[in-house]
């Protein structure tokens, strides 16, 4: 960390080289000006945290270079402590008027001048805590309710499908042939599934939102977890004639939470699926490297611009994209799948062009196979 800048303006040397040993002593870093125009110049060039401004210099005086200070946007929030050989009552009153946070008597006591020095700083160090933590407060509530905008859009629609169908079937439901209605309740089933997917994505978003999700890594064998997740989009993947291809070693392994995982790899798959072709091939891969390992999911389908491919994972520039049959989504899956990634000690990125596929590649820490299980290899070798 840092340490505090201050600076001195005084016009009489001395002075300033007192104050600037007792100062770096005290591990503080200094800057010094002699007059009111080069303190400004000085600001401009580094903003200091502190200012201890003497009152009575030639040509422009304290209170004008604090009146300076204080108008401009960007410097107005630096404390000025103002330098003074008198006590004159009326003085310190206009200084404080003027914005100045606290001020010494010349000839200074060195306690005094470092105890108004460090209480400055310290009441500089909260508000900037206070200042950082309102800033991600309104950037959070933004999201929030750029998330909220979305996600009542997104859920309008499969909500109006089990509204209508089931007030079609209430209707007519006598005149309906059995094949008909089988279709109906198949529409509604298709409705309620994408409506709690969206509920779930939420309910999963704001989990880790609120970091109350629980992390339990432990060293987890790729293929499987990649075999029995490809499992669970058997019938999404076959509607589309889709094909998953595995290139994963047996012997690679992720130390990572698995529940965690299965999220990860679910959302990805469904996004491959999503925006590849009918037709198409889906290609996973996992290796080792050094301490981390890889895992892709690579399709060759839409692709997107690299204006789309860098926000893809910021919720203010979250976007719902229909699929190659036109399927529905938020973009909330994608930002699940980044937090608990970052969570699990990994990152992600993506590779994509236009008409020729995307590829999310992300990492998490490698794990070494179990005694038993290398023994195990050796026996069969």
């Amino acid at each position: 960390m840092q340490n505090p800048l201050i600076l001195i303006v005084d016009d009489i040397p001395k002075n300033l080289q007192v104050l600037g040993n007792i100062l770096k002593n005290e591990g503080y870093e200094t800057a010094a000006a002699t007059s009111g125009k080069q303190a400004l110049a000085t600001i401009d060039k580094a903003k200091p945290d502190l200012i201890l401004l003497d009152i009575m210099m030639p040509e422009m005086d304290g209170f004008e270079v604090c009146t300076q200070i204080k108008s401009n946007p960007d410097y107005k929030d630096i404390s000025i402590i103002f330098l003074t050989g008198k006590s004159d009552a009326d003085e310190i009153v206009k200084g404080f008027g003027l914005g100045a946070s606290d001020y010494i008597t010349k000839p200074f006591q060195k306690s005094e001048l470092l105890a108004r020095v460090k209480t400055q700083l310290e009441i500089k160090a909260y508000r900037d805590t206070i200042e950082g933590q309102n800033e991600q407060m309104n950037r959070h509530n933004a999201n929030k309710d750029r998330l909220f905008s979305i996600i009542s859009h997104d859920l309008r629609s499969p909500f109006q499908g089990l509204l209508g169908l089931t007030q079609l079937l209430h209707d007519e439901y006598d005149t309906l042939e059995k094949d008909e209605i089988s279709e109906y309740i198949g529409m509604i089933h298709q409705s309620a599934n994408k409506f709690f997917n969206l509920l779930e994505n939420l309910l999963q978003w704001t989990i880790v939102e609120r970091g109350q999700i629980e992390f339990n890594p432990q060293p987890i064998r790729i293929r499987d977890v990649v075999t029995e997740n490809i499992e669970l989009y058997d019938a999404v993947s076959r509607k589309k004639d889709i094909r998953f291809e595995i290139r994963a070693d047996e012997s690679v392994l992720m130390f990572t939470d698995l529940n965690a995982l299965q999220t990860v790899l679910r959302n990805l798959f469904s996004n491959a699926i999503k925006f590849s072709n009918p037709g198409g091939t889906i290609t996973i891969t996992a290796a080792a490297n050094g301490h981390l390992t890889e895992l892709g999911v690579i399709d060759r389908g839409i692709g997107m611009d690299q204006e789309n491919a860098g926000n893809i994972f910021e919720i203010e520039h979250m976007k719902s994209r229909p699929g190659t049959m036109n399927e529905k989504g938020s973009g909330l899956g994608l930002l699940i799948t980044k937090s608990l990634i970052e969570r699990g000690g990994g990152s992600i990125r993506l590779e994509t062009a236009i008409d020729k596929g995307t590829a999310f590649y992300f990492t998490q820490p490698s794990a070494e196979p179990a005694a038993d299980e290398l023994q195990s290899r050796m026996h069969r070798d």
